[in-house]
């Protein structure tokens, strides 16, 4: 079994091990629950169907296929581009960053439940075609 520290990084090793002993709180279909494990899950068929990791696959067969070449799935990607802007607002008379909003995994092990940083003219290229 895994260990704390690597499950925050790649909460997908040893998942399937994990899952088959979790105990749940609601007998299934009695009750609304959300969670992102699913999502994993789902990241995890990829490399077995695919031959790609999640990132591999969503950057090689979406993203480079649109030609969004303006659009990362970490924010360390976005970042590294010097061209990430973020929203600021006027909080007690004082601008305050509105930070991201984003939920960064910052590896392969997050993928399924993360989402993208896009540009501007990617998201107009994307909705205008």
């Amino acid at each position: 079994m895994a260990d704390a520290e690597s499950l925050s990084t790649n909460p997908s090793e040893g998942l399937f091990d994990r899952l088959k002993h979790l105990p749940t709180s609601a007998r299934l279909r009695q009750t609304f629950q959300y969670s992102n494990w699913g999502f994993v899950i789902l990241a995890e068929l990829f490399p077995k169907l695919t031959n790609l990791s999640c990132l591999g696959f969503v950057k090689h067969r979406i993203l480079d296929a649109l030609g969004m070449d303006g659009t990362y799935q970490t924010l360390n990607e976005a970042r590294a581009t010097g061209r990430m802007t973020e929203g600021f607002a006027t909080i007690g008379g004082e601008n305050r960053s509105l930070g991201y909003g984003f939920v960064d995994g910052g590896g392969e092990g997050w993928a399924g439940t993360a989402g993208i940083v896009s540009s501007a003219d990617d998201l107009a290229s994307l909705w205008a075609s």
